[in-house]
Formats: C-alpha cells, structure tokens, sequence
C-alpha cells in the first residue's frame, strides 16, 4: 500500500507541476495569434508610400507660367534695462535704471512666378514699422 500510496503521490505532483506549463503554452500561443497581423491591419510599406506620395505633392517649386502671391505678418518684441550713470570727482552721483523696449512690425508681401518646371523666380516687398518705447 505504501508504493501505491507513493506512486499516486508523485502522479498528483507531476501532474501540479506540468498542468500550468501547459495552460501557460496555450495561453502564449493564444496571445501570438492575437498579436500577430491580421488581414485588416494596415501594412507599414503602404503608409510610407502614403507619405512620400505626400512629400511629392508639396513640391516647393510651382509650375512654368504660375504665378503665386503670399501675405505675411510679424511682430517681434525687445526689451532692456540700461543704466544712466553719473560721475563727479570719482564719485557716483546719479544711478538710474531705465527700462526701454522696441516693437517690430513686418508686414510683407511675396510674389512667385514659375519661369520653368525647376526654376522659380521670387520677390519680397517688406513693410516695416519701428518704434521704441522708454518709460521715465
């Protein structure tokens, strides 16, 4: 009774032991399948294709005889403190800091005309406007 006993023993333990590597198999090989490519999904050399066919179409010269008239607007800003100092007999008599700030304005215009297929010939008229602000 003892080696039946035994032998029962070491089936159950066997049986523990290889019953999860088992499901663990199954559920791998269920898990490839799912992440493998299905008919549905999108193949990556199409959508490069997509892109450089795009890339194409924005081709940065325009054709012969095209003509092309573009507006832009810029503003920039600029400021700064400067210090106003006065010096008498090595002495300092008068510091002060005078915050000041410059404004740009660009207001332009660009006209492209296509003289060829591969040549374009541009110009820019820029309208410019300046001015300083300075607080006392």
């Amino acid at each position: 009774m003892n080696a039946w006993v035994m032998n029962c023993r070491l089936l159950a333990v066997t049986g523990l032991v290889l019953l999860p590597a088992l499901v663990v198999g199954n559920e791998i090989e269920d898990a490839r399948a799912a992440l493998a490519q299905q008919e549905e999904d999108e193949d990556t050399t199409r959508q490069l294709e997509e892109v450089f066919e795009a890339a194409e179409r924005q081709y940065s010269l325009i054709g012969r005889g095209n003509h092309s008239l573009n507006y832009s607007f810029d503003y920039t800003y600029a400021a700064d403190q400067r210090l106003d100092v006065q010096i008498i007999n090595n002495s300092v008599r008068n510091l002060d800091v005078e915050p000041q700030a410059t404004h740009n304005f660009t207001n332009a215009f660009n006209y492209d005309y296509g003289l060829l297929n591969n040549l374009t010939l541009g110009v820019r008229v820029p309208l410019v406007t300046k001015f300083d602000t300075q607080e006392d």
